[in-house]
């Protein structure tokens, strides 16, 4: 069985909860997943809500406070932190929804089911060719 560490790195984010609320809902497909969150602001601002998330989620989480404002740090703690088959980062910036990457618009996880509905889509493309076989199929799993 593989097993996936998700890692979210982030700066006094007020839509937090959302992400975890996300992430929560994941189907792993059997394997086994740990969240680590990495709270980089001086002043601890995540660490109540993720004890207060821990004893009902799904998935362990392991909170890490990196105290300075660096991104750079935040990563290297959950990397440090880590110790699964793959880790996998989480952005919880909402700037990047609805930005256009070399013309393809940028949607809100929580937006996925909503999007199929709406648009009635059929196929999604799925750019992952690095990822293995099982990773991938975790994703597919997901949106099945």
């Amino acid at each position: 069985m593989i097993s996936v560490d998700i890692c979210i790195c982030t700066f006094r984010r007020p839509f937090l909860a959302e992400t975890l609320r996300s992430i929560a809902v994941l189907r792993t497909g059997g394997a086994d997943v740990c969240v680590i969150m990495a709270d980089n602001v001086l002043t601890p601002s995540a660490r109540a809500l993720v004890e207060a998330r821990a004893p009902g989620f799904p998935f362990p989480i392991a909170y890490r406070h990196s105290p300075a404002a660096n991104i750079c740090i935040a990563r290297n703690a959950c990397l440090d932190a880590a110790s699964a088959d793959f880790v996998a980062f989480v952005d919880d910036d909402p700037a990047l929804v609805k930005a256009v990457i070399q013309g393809i618009n940028v949607y809100s996880a929580d937006s996925i089911e909503k999007l199929i509905e709406n648009f009635d889509i059929k196929k999604i493309l799925l750019a992952m060719p690095s990822a293995p076989r099982s990773v991938r199929q975790m994703v597919i799993n997901r949106l099945e």
